[in-house]
């Protein structure tokens, strides 16, 4: 029999390697702060809500974002058991709460 691997040293590795390739992204027009989100839609019972998680857009793009998306869902699966992400993407969010 083998014994099983641990690859939880491995995650945060790759993902410093796939988020520190990210391209800075530019100013909104009000010069407000903008974010990369991944927005994570997810179910429990009857109830349906969706959940941010906000990235720098100096150290992530949305092309990096897209690429991790899948490995950062699984992460937050394992971390809010009883939820079932029905959808996720990735979108430049603005600090007021409007996409940008």
């Amino acid at each position: 029999m083998t014994e099983a691997r641990n690859y939880s040293r491995l995650i945060p590795l790759f993902l410093l390697l796939t988020f520190s390739a990210g391209h800075p992204a530019q100013p909104s027009e009000a010069g407000r702060a903008t974010f990369v989100e991944l927005r994570i839609s997810a179910c429990r019972d009857d109830e349906c809500r969706d959940f941010s998680l906000l990235f720098d857009p100096f150290e992530v793009s949305v092309m990096t974002c897209m690429m991790s998306a899948q490995q950062q869902a699984a992460l937050w699966s394992a971390s809010h058991p009883g939820w079932n992400i029905t959808r996720f993407t990735c979108s430049m969010h603005g600090a007021d709460g409007l996409e940008a």
